[in-house]
């Protein structure tokens, strides 16, 4: 399949080169199409591209610019840090339409209001995009995606001749519009709460929502161009569209969260040798969860996790105190229980002024960290000792 994929691939950057000098004709149509959310993490805020329908010339080619490659080299490592590429991508709008009929998700068109001479100008500039020294670009979830970057070229083909209804702010925060495609009380929420920081709680400018494709394909719907005109003169559903269950996965993560509150206050009360052998594990997926929460705050270029307040209570001073449990040092022991007891105290007490807004099931969590911590400082207890 790898080598049927690359022989399409090279196939289509031949055609696409020996098309890239003809001249379209009065036929030609231009259009975005907008493919709905889907079932999987990477697909859940839906995708878009650019059609280019010739035919006269036989063309029909879907651009889109969410092509990666799992199996780029250290691809992992890159993607937590920030430094994923993304590339153009070229598919016959057939094969586009059947791989997403496969998989159930629904696929609108809008037909743009463009001349013959700009459409030529969008169809030779996604040529040129298309080149393998051209089409990699570094990806940001935000501000440079698959639905940012057509309506980049749309903009451009148009010389700016595209004049958006609402261009001011979009009434909602980059977290609450992350909210609407995975639902409030998910797994998947709440580990997108965990990452992101302060930054996701300010309201988006009506550009910047346009990230999602569904945004865009409804900021198209009712731009005009600086005639009155307007930008999209045909809009058709292109494949059915099919509704997703966004309802809370069970055990829903605030119930889960108050289970392991209640476990905490059980142990702490009737079973606290246990209690304490416990805070080992606790501790553990705390610290290394906080880790990953500093390196992603301090070292990423992903966008919106800076300014990530769930340092004070997801803190990975937790993983370094555990280190110098076995150790008679008491001091230093108190200092990690002291230190800790005030950074948990901040943020459940921070939990309505802090400048971010933290999933409801953040909060049971707080309070059994705060529980154990608070008991451990009391005790002053060293269980290896």
């Amino acid at each position: 399949m790898k080598y049927f994929n690359a022989i399409i691939l090279s196939f289509l950057f031949l055609f696409s080169t020996s098309v890239s000098s003809q001249q379209l004709t009065d036929s030609a149509k231009v259009s975005i199409l907008t493919c709905d959310p889907g079932r999987a993490l990477y697909a859940a805020f839906g995708h878009t591209a650019i059609r280019i329908c010739d035919p006269q010339l036989g063309i029909d080619l879907a651009y889109n610019y969410g092509m990666f490659d799992f199996e780029t080299e250290y691809f992992y490592g890159k993607f937590v840090s920030g430094a994923t590429d993304y590339e153009l991508g070229i598919d016959y709008t057939m094969f586009f339409k059947y791989r997403y009929e496969d998989r159930k998700i629904g696929v609108r068109e809008q037909v743009l209001n463009m001349s013959l001479l700009e459409k030529q100008h969008l169809f030779e500039a996604l040529i040129i995009n298309y080149r393998p020294e051209n089409r990699k670009y570094r990806y940001n979830f935000v501000y440079d995606n698959c639905a940012t970057r057509p309506r980049d070229m749309i903009e451009e083909s148009l010389h700016g001749d595209i004049f958006y209804q609402n261009d001011s702010t979009s009434g909602e925060t980059f977290r609450h519009s992350i909210e609407r495609y995975v639902g409030k009380n998910t797994w998947t929420k709440f580990g997108i709460d965990l990452l992101i920081g302060a930054e996701s709680d300010q309201e988006a400018s009506a550009r910047n929502i346009m990230y999602l494709p569904q945004e865009l394909e409804k900021a198209l719907s009712t731009a005009t161009r600086q005639d009155g005109s307007p930008v999209v003169v045909e809009s058709s559903q292109m494949l059915p569209s099919f509704s997703i269950d966004l309802s809370p996965q069970q055990p829903e993560p605030l119930y889960a969260m108050c289970f392991v509150l209640l476990f905490v206050v059980i142990c702490s009360i009737f079973f606290p040798r246990f209690a304490q052998c416990f805070d080992v594990v606790l501790f553990f997926v705390v610290g290394i969860l906080g880790s990953v929460v500093f390196f992603l705050t301090f070292f990423s270029f992903h966008p919106l996790v800076g300014e990530n307040y769930n340092l004070l209570w997801l803190n990975p001073l937790y993983l370094l105190m555990l280190i110098f449990l076995p150790f008679r040092f008491k001091k230093l022991n108190n200092l990690f229980y002291v230190a800790l007891l005030i950074t948990n105290l901040v943020a459940i007490s921070g939990y309505l002024f802090l400048p971010q807004c933290f999933n409801i099931a953040f909060l049971p969590l707080m309070v059994a960290l705060f529980i154990r911590v608070i008991l451990r400082l009391k005790n002053n207890f060293l269980p290896f000792k």
